[in-house]
């Protein structure tokens, strides 16, 4: 693996997250047998100024959140007050840039109306008579450092073309906290990379079909929607329903269908015909 925990830099020192971003992409570049991946969108976890180098001199396409460092803050601050672009009533955008080693790179800001944590002079949080921490709206800046030129993406695509990268942190939360791949059953290593195939090859087939079942019952969010309560919506009442139609007895009453889940239950009732 890459990212192994104990590996270490050539001073000895432990490697960070930023050691291996050149390093990932060359390595996936090479399992898929690509030249270029095309977009690299990351965490700022990788943020590295030497790897960013590296990878717009490679050609490829980068995106991350801009860290809270102070040449981050006054490249914001330099940004004019007529500069900042209204997308939302209480959302704005603005182009700047930022020098990384002699290279100039595109930084996006994204301000928004959001909450932030009220302090006292010392630094602790301000907490009110019932001991909760007190909080005010106020303006948050985000910002996005990329390579793309703004004759190829506007600031709000940029923000967009990040956000994409969600998917990945909802996969890992819902293999994880839903699916329990993080729970090994057992610390040797063929058994768990047994749970780890089954737990991936069980969440495929339940993704697969909630696309199924968003299509036959005409329901576009059943695609997107959260495994859990897309088992506790969509799967409980047509299989309590067919539960009762092979128990129950004269004069019961039956589980109530929603009109969605007919088509869905009409079908699984032909299966064999």
């Amino acid at each position: 693996m890459l990212h192994s925990p104990g590996a270490t830099t050539a001073s000895g020192a432990p490697k960070g997250d930023a050691e291996y971003l050149v390093e990932l992409v060359e390595e996936t570049k090479r399992v898929f047998g690509l030249d270029h991946l095309g977009y690299v969108l990351f965490d700022k976890g990788f943020w590295s100024q030497a790897h960013f180098r590296q990878l717009d001199a490679a050609g490829e396409i980068l995106v991350t959140p801009g860290k809270n460092f102070a040449t981050v803050k006054a490249a914001v601050a330099q940004v004019p007050r007529s500069a900042w672009q209204r997308v939302l009533p209480n959302e704005r955008v603005a182009d700047t840039t930022l020098e990384l080693g002699g290279r100039a790179f595109r930084l996006v800001a994204w301000k928004k109306l959001g909450w932030r944590v009220v302090r006292e002079a010392d630094g602790r949080p301000r907490r009110d008579a019932k001991g909760k921490v007190v909080y005010r709206a106020a303006p948050v800046v985000f910002t996005y450092l990329t390579n793309l030129s703004a004759d190829e993406f506007d600031p709000d695509q940029i923000v967009a073309l990040y956000s994409r990268r969600w998917g990945v942190e909802d996969f890992f939360e819902q293999t994880n906290n839903q699916y329990g791949l993080g729970r090994f059953p057992a610390t040797d290593l063929a058994l768990v990379k047994v749970h780890i195939a089954l737990t991936l090859i069980g969440y495929l087939l339940l993704r697969q079909f909630q696309q199924l079942a968003a299509e036959w019952t005409e329901q576009a969010e059943y695609a997107t929607m959260e495994l859990r309560r897309f088992s506790r919506d969509f799967l409980r009442a047509p299989l309590n329903w067919l539960r009762w139609r092979r128990t129950h007895s004269p004069g019961q009453r039956a589980p109530r269908l929603r009109p969605r889940h007919l088509g869905f239950v009409d079908g699984l009732l032909n299966l064999d015909g």
